[in-house]
Formats: C-alpha cells, sequence, structure tokens
C-alpha cells in the first residue's frame, strides 16, 4: 500500500502527463518525420517549450522544497507561448513563408526578456521580478495576437477560401483561442481571481485541450518525407504521401488556383521539387505540368457541359491564368475547342 500510495498522482498530474505524451508524441513526429525541417522548426520550439512547460507542472507535487522556483520556472515557459505562437501561425497563413530575421528579432526579444525575469526570480526569490514578466508577457503576447489577427484577417478570405485554406483558418484561430486563455489565465492569477494552484490545472487543462485540436491539422502541414530508395524510380511509395498528393489533386483542387504549379505542390507536400517531380511521375507516370493541365480541363468539361458559365469564367474558375491558354490547352487535350465540346 505504501508503495502504491508513493506513486499516485493527483488530478493535475494526470491531465499534465496526458498533455505531456501528446505534447512529446506531435514533437518526435513533426522533427523526425515531417521532411522539411527548415520548415517545421517553428513548431518544434513552439512544442519543445510546451514539453518543458508540461513537465515542470508535473513535478510539482514532488519536489515541495522548491515549489515555488519550479512555479517559476515552467511559468517562464507558459508564457513565452503567446509569443511564439506568432511565428507558427505566420507559416500558416502563409504555408510557403521563410521567416526573416525582422520575424525572430520581433519574437525572440520579449521571449528572451521573459525567460530571464523569470531565471532572476528564482534566483532571486523576487515576486516582484515575477509579476513583472507577467506584464511583459501579456503586453508582447498582446501585440502578437494583434498582428496575427491583422494578417489573416488580411490574407485568408474565409468566405472564398477552398479546403485547405480553411484548414488553416481555422488553426490559426485555434492558436489565437489558446494564446488568450494563457493571457487571461495569468491576469485572473495576478488580479488575484485565480489561486496558483487553479492556474497551474487551468493551464494543463488548455494544453491538452489546444495540442489534441490541431495535432491532426498539424500533421496535415507537416507530412511525412518521401524515402529515396535504390530502386529505378529513385521515390520509395510513401502510401501517406500518395494519398496526401491524391488529397491535393482530387478533394482540395488546389490546382484551381491559377499560380499553382511544381514549386507550390511540393510545398504543400514538404518535399524538394525534384522530389516531388519524381513521385508525380512514379504515381501518374506523368509531368506535374501536364497532370495540373488535366486535371484542370476536366473541371472545364464539367462546367462546360453543366453550366452556362461564361468561357472566361470557366477558364478562371478552373485554373487557367487566360483565355488564351484555356482555349489551347483545351484543344491540345480533348482535341477540340471549348465551344465545340459544349455544342457536341
Amino acid at each position: 500500500m505504501s508503495f502504491l500510495y508513493a506513486i499516485s498522482f493527483n488530478f493535475q498530474q494526470i491531465i499534465a502527463v496526458l498533455g505531456l505524451v501528446q505534447a512529446v508524441y506531435a514533437l518526435v513526429y513533426i522533427a523526425f518525420r515531417s521532411g522539411n525541417l527548415a520548415k517545421a522548426w517553428t513548431v518544434i520550439i513552439y512544442f519543445l517549450f510546451l514539453v518543458v512547460a508540461l513537465f515542470s507542472d508535473f513535478s510539482l507535487e514532488f519536489f515541495s522544497k522548491y515549489k515555488t522556483g519550479i512555479f517559476y520556472f515552467s511559468s517562464a515557459f507558459w508564457l513565452c507561448l503567446p509569443v511564439l505562437g506568432y511565428l507558427i501561425c505566420l507559416q500558416i497563413i502563409h504555408i510557403q513563408v521563410v521567416i526573416k530575421l525582422r520575424h525572430i528579432i520581433f519574437v525572440g526579444i520579449p521571449v528572451l526578456f521573459i525567460m530571464l525575469m523569470n531565471f532572476a526570480s528564482i534566483t532571486a526569490e523576487s515576486e516582484n521580478l515575477w509579476i513583472g514578466a507577467n506584464l511583459l508577457s501579456l503586453f508582447a503576447g498582446s501585440v502578437s495576437l494583434f498582428a496575427v489577427i491583422y494578417t489573416l484577417g488580411k490574407d485568408l478570405d474565409i468566405k472564398t477560401a477552398k479546403e485547405n485554406v480553411k484548414q488553416r483558418y481555422w488553426l490559426v484561430i485555434c492558436l489565437i483561442l489558446t494564446s488568450i486563455g494563457l493571457l487571461g489565465l495569468f491576469l485572473f492569477e495576478q488580479s488575484q481571481l485565480l489561486s496558483r494552484a487553479d492556474l497551474i490545472i487551468s493551464r494543463d487543462i488548455l494544453a491538452l485541450m489546444f495540442i489534441y485540436l490541431i495535432s491532426t491539422s498539424l500533421f496535415r502541414l507537416y507530412p511525412q518525407a518521401v524515402f529515396m530508395s535504390g530502386k529505378k524510380s529513385g521515390v520509395f511509395h510513401d502510401p501517406e504521401l500518395v494519398s496526401r498528393l491524391q488529397y491535393i489533386l482530387e478533394r482540395e483542387k488546389l490546382y484551381q488556383e491559377q499560380n499553382f504549379g511544381r514549386k507550390e505542390l511540393a510545398t504543400e507536400l514538404g518535399i524538394s521539387e525534384a522530389i516531388a517531380s519524381e513521385l508525380v511521375n512514379t504515381t501518374y507516370q506523368k509531368s506535374i505540368p501536364q497532370l495540373l493541365k488535366e486535371h484542370r480541363v476536366e473541371d472545364a468539361k464539367i462546367l462546360l457541359k453543366q453550366t452556362r458559365m461564361p468561357m472566361k469564367d470557366i477558364a478562371t474558375e478552373s485554373g487557367f491564368g487566360s483565355l488564351t491558354s484555356f482555349n489551347r490547352t483545351f484543344q491540345e487535350i480533348v482535341g477540340q475547342t471549348p465551344t465545340k465540346y459544349r455544342r457536341g
């Protein structure tokens, strides 16, 4: 009985360890199976902070003598999450964006000061430094949220968006709500509307819900790598990657965007353009431009038969950059002009 008592966990620790397991799983998956670490590093850092925060909360009860110090330590990582979320949201909104130095400085400076102030509060045992770190996080997190919401409203139109854009939109909304929730919890604690114990369990529950809701969407944005083999095809058939390729073409229909080509397809798959070309060639025995043209023509054929839309509108809806390009490609693939096809 004494052994069972020694290893018993309270409710807060159970929530923390559940969140910790999910966060570690997501971190490992993204880090080792993303196929594009250059794009995934922002998410990796975010989940690293979340893992450390959850582990620290879990260990609070085991080190009651140092409970205040561990609380300050874990809070340093919790307080950085709303600011770090800006980089993830930026990449989700602009899937092809390269994080630049100004973005890193915008996030890095407040994160550095939040960490330093929290660590200083541990060594100096100063409540004032802890309060200062809270206020800095509230300010920096609010600025980051404003920047995300502004960019989201300006660059993602949910009313006319295609399926993949809608998924990104709701993923950003989830990140925004989580950041607001974290900032609100710390604000309530500072206003003495929430006890420290309630703050700990509330942030653990919030993290558990957040990880559960976004894990699937994150795995879509950072899919598995294509593994090279010694076969003549040059690409190992990764079922998940082939499935993602088919989903892009058949469900999301990203080729309906006029500028969607080899580079954009490779970005969506999280692989290089050369590997994307080889994957398409192996799967469909066609080049990427040829495959995209055929899908656009098939969509155009449906619109020609089922609607009375003008030719120019059909060309735009199908993903062609101009009416001339539409007519030429349609003639090349179908063997007759769009006008004759509609009459026939």
